[in-house]
């Protein structure tokens, strides 16, 4: 119930303008992260079309390089709910270009928003990232 009423507080700080180009929302397998995908379709009339999307790659056990590739070759923006550290180290390796940990500390609740300014190649198998927004439950 908790992690409902953060995600519900998060849906309340950012207007839907910020989402009107996502196309799909993409979760894990778990629970909490399918529940997190239904609560923000739910909570933003734009994602009224926007399909829900099971993605084997998001699950924690999964290896981060394969899930960036996954994003890299996405055409539309796409919002992910999953899991820590996996989203962390994914930020990480989308933006440095190399999996790891310490470049965001990604607390449940937390929405942060990535823009690829560099496509895939054969030096950056993901592309190159930035982040454009990052909002965690203590600065709602």
């Amino acid at each position: 119930e908790k992690g409902r009423k953060q995600v519900k507080k998060l849906i309340k700080s950012i207007p839907e303008s910020e989402f009107e180009e996502v196309s799909e929302i993409w979760h894990s397998s778990l629970v909490r992260s399918i529940q997190t995908a239904e609560v923000l379709k739910t909570g933003y009339t734009v994602f009224r079309d926007v399909e829900l999307h099971e993605v084997d790659e998001l699950d924690p056990e999964s290896d981060v390089v394969e899930m960036g590739k996954l994003l890299a070759d996405c055409e539309g923006d796409v919002v992910l709910c999953g899991h820590n550290p996996f989203l962390a180290e994914l930020v990480t390796a989308l933006c440095a270009g190399e999996p790891g940990v310490g470049l965001v500390e990604l607390k449940k609740g937390s929405m942060i928003c990535l823009e690829r300014e560099m496509d895939a190649n054969e030096f950056l198998q993901m592309g190159l990232w930035t982040i454009q927004r990052f909002v965690t439950p203590r600065i709602l």
